[in-house]
């Protein structure tokens, strides 16, 4: 999701409490049984069973409050509910990776155990030797504490301008309590006795209902802020706030950089023929680098811009010529494309070409000499060479080996990302979802339908198959059209509304599509595609999903934007710092009140 989205959808979203949890395994009830016992035992276990029934119902904690605003309240059920929610969630997004996170000093998460009696963290000052103790509990407590000051704070502005729910707000909210009755009849339960096992000791349907009743009319209002902070951000204040910020922005550079390989590899020590062979590919090696490293010096000596280009491509073309390519004009110009960086960003563990090209001057250098060579400037030139022996002399040995040598030209200095966003979308079927599953029970109709297809053909199933087989529907549907480019070459397309429909049925993701995206925002192979200069409008990845740390991508290019990158980032920037002072002065003003000690009532 791009930064401005990723904004965008927190300050609407983040309100929202209203998930359902997921199944959760089938346990039996307790039930007591007693014969032939004494009338004093009798009395002590009736009085003692009412407590108990009592307590789970939440009789004991259901006035208590644990947060309260002069229109709202919160009380501990609800709270409740809010917590077990950020912990299904949390589940939810760290599936099959959740067993491997902790605080510092702290234990994995054990799902057997109360999150009350885990510590998310241990931590000593090494001043006073206090130790602070972070339990799971207090770890999604604290989350859930930040989302229901929202939620009040934004209620009390909604009724201040008399926003209330609609009718479609409360049909959405009856869909979701609908949900839930199913799952409970679904598992055998009432339906509190399964919410109050989904979201803790005491929660009803009645503290479910008036907690999304609450976190709808916080959503609502949240939209309506938004919507009112972006018509706040106009071109004008955007680029007033480039002109104070320049630094966190101008933080692109162009260059022109690749780097040529030598390599060396042993023949089998086996082989009768080893020493000979050794001998030429040794030979072969030197060679190889004696003439990257004559490159080199030409490069570095290169007076413009032109010349490097030319100088760079006419070698590129050597190569292909001597790999006796049949296209050495097309094959030199690919590679001068992919040598062809611009707007990059200093990666997060630059190599010494990234730290040469984004030199900047320090605090040592003093003299305008001295910060101007540290500054890179347009047509400035620089090569890295490291080279390996790949053979000992004194041990008579030889070793694998390889020697680089990169070459570089800045055609841009520091400068702001003018690359335009894109719009897309995408159907993702999670790897996790379908590693090592059997039955298809707990899948969405349509997912469990091609899911019981692969089975039923012997196969097993993997999230690949099934974006295979999602592809292939679209295509049997006649929804994806062939076209030819004016080279030949076939690509995809399909209708965005289509598009729209398939995803709804089968993507895993929260959302289809996503806005304003910009380079650096998505993991590396979404992006790719994505940022292919190739892509045209409505194109879909047919006839293979992109693969990445998720699972498999159905990708669909819904087009280019007017909008450049350091644009967005900093109009959301503003965006963030206005309502970042908006919402302090509505913290200010509303007052929430706080009884931490109610929090401790909360099952975990």
């Amino acid at each position: 999701m791009g930064k401005g989205n990723r904004a965008k959808k927190e300050r609407a979203n983040s309100v929202l409490a209203t998930g359902v949890a997921k199944k959760a395994a089938k346990k039996p009830l307790p039930t007591w049984v007693g014969t032939s016992i004494l009338c004093g035992v009798l009395a002590f276990l009736i009085v003692f069973a009412s407590v108990a029934v009592m307590s789970s119902r939440g009789v004991f904690v259901r006035g208590k409050l644990v947060a309260e605003t002069k229109n709202y309240e919160i009380t501990v059920p609800m709270m409740s509910y809010m917590v077990h929610t950020e912990y299904q969630d949390w589940m939810t997004n760290y599936e099959g990776y959740y067993q491997y996170i902790t605080g510092s000093g702290g234990d994995k998460i054990n799902v057997n155990k109360s999150l009350h009696l885990q510590n998310y963290s241990v931590t000593t000052d090494k001043t006073t030797g206090a130790t602070t103790v972070v339990t799971w509990f207090d770890y999604f407590a604290s989350s859930a504490k930040v989302k229901a000051e929202r939620i009040l704070i934004f209620c009390e502005c909604a009724n201040a301008m008399g926003m209330e729910l609609d009718e479609d707000d409360v049909k959405e909210i009856d869909g979701a309590i609908n949900l839930l009755k199913a799952y409970a009849a679904i598992y055998g339960y009432t339906t509190d006795a399964y919410i109050s096992m989904q979201y803790g000791k005491g929660v009803s349907i009645k503290d479910v209902r008036k907690m999304m009743e609450l976190s709808q009319l916080a959503s609502k209002y949240s939209e309506y802020k938004l919507e009112q902070l972006e018509d706040g951000a106009t071109d004008k204040r955007v680029e007033e706030f480039y002109d104070k910020n320049k630094a966190d922005y101008d933080i692109s550079i162009n260059f022109i950089g690749y780097e040529f390989e030598a390599t060396f590899t042993p023949a089998d020590s086996k082989d009768a023929d080893a020493a000979t062979k050794n001998a030429e590919a040794l030979a072969k090696y030197q060679e190889e680098q004696a003439k990257y490293q004559a490159r080199m010096d030409a490069l570095k000596e290169c007076s413009s811009v032109e010349a490097f280009h030319d100088m760079l491509l006419g070698f590129f073309r050597e190569d292909a010529v001597a790999a006796g390519s049949e296209t050495p004009d097309l094959d030199a110009l690919k590679k001068m494309d992919a040598a062809t960086k611009v707007n990059y960003e200093k990666p997060s563990s630059p190599s010494d070409a990234d730290s040469w090209l984004f030199s900047t001057p320090d605090e040592d250098d003093e003299t305008d000499e001295e910060k101007a060579e540290a500054t890179r400037k347009e047509g400035d030139i620089n090569t890295f060479v490291e080279t390996k022996k790949a053979y000992d002399e004194e041990k008579d040995t030889y070793s694998k080996a390889s020697s680089t040598y990169g070459a570089y030209i800045v055609t841009k200095t520091l400068h702001r990302n003018d690359t335009k966003v894109r719009d897309v979308g995408h159907i993702l079927l999670k790897t996790a979802t379908y590693k090592d599953l059997t039955n298809t029970g707990s899948l969405p109709t349509e997912l469990a339908k091609l899911a019981e297809e692969i089975i039923k053909s012997g196969e097993s199933v993997s999230a690949e198959k099934m974006a295979k087989a999602v592809l292939k529907k679209m295509m049997d549907d006649k929804a994806i059209e062939e076209k030819t480019n004016d080279d030949g070459e076939k690509y995809y397309v399909i209708d965005k509304d289509k598009f729209e429909e398939y995803g709804k049925k089968y993507n895993e993701d929260s959302n289809i599509f996503y806005e304003e995206v910009a380079k650096g925002d998505m993991v590396a192979p979404f992006e790719n595609w994505l940022f292919d200069s190739a892509r045209v409008d409505n194109e879909i990845s047919y006839p293979a999903a992109v693969e990445s740390t998720y699972g498999f991508h159905i990708m669909f290019f819904t087009g280019e934007c007017n909008e450049e990158t350091w644009f967005i980032d900093c109009r959301n920037d503003l965006i963030d710092d206005d309502y970042e002072v908006w919402y302090e002065g509505q913290q200010k003003a509303f007052g929430i009140q706080w009884n931490n000690n109610n929090m401790l009532k909360i099952d975990g």
